[in-house]
């Protein structure tokens, strides 16, 4: 009987013991709000997390209230980028240690009004029905043509 106990108890301390094990992590995550220049959350803002050591980058997009968390990320350097329609993109570096939750808030300024030229030409029409040129060329025109012989 003591046997059984010791086997069940030394069973049930191994299992605890997995438990824990399982429970711990290696990565980390990334998480914050975006808001602009009232404190308001900016909803759909992209949001692009680059590691400075690896090269790797995901994204996310903030939630209606401007929420937004990015996780299973391998301790290091990451550069948070943030972009917005009608906003200025911004930057910021966080660093990431191992089971931890950094947070980063980013705030966005409003971008500046900007000018939309549109330039436009008129096309001469061409006529299609005859071969006719209406066009007279002058002696002064033919002089300046670049040819070898200038024989026209």
């Amino acid at each position: 009987m003591k046997k059984i106990r010791r086997t069940l108890l030394a069973l049930a301390l191994a299992c605890a013991t997995m438990l824990v094990a399982f429970a711990q992590t290696e990565t980390g995550q990334i998480t914050g709000t975006v808001t602009d220049p009232s404190g308001a959350g900016v909803p759909a803002a992209t949001v692009t997390v680059r590691s400075s050591g690896t090269g790797l980058v995901r994204t996310a997009t903030t939630s209606s209230d401007g929420a937004y968390t990015i996780t299973n990320l391998l301790p290091g350097e990451y550069t948070v980028a943030v972009a917005a329609a009608g906003f200025n993109k911004s930057e910021r570096r966080v660093t990431v240690a191992v089971g931890t939750r950094v947070a980063a808030e980013i705030r966005l300024d409003v971008a500046s009004a900007t000018t939309t030229v549109e330039v436009s030409e008129s096309v001469a029409q061409v006529n299609t029905e005859t071969q006719t040129i209406g066009q007279v060329v002058t002696e002064r025109e033919i002089r300046d043509m670049p040819n070898l012989t200038r024989n026209p």
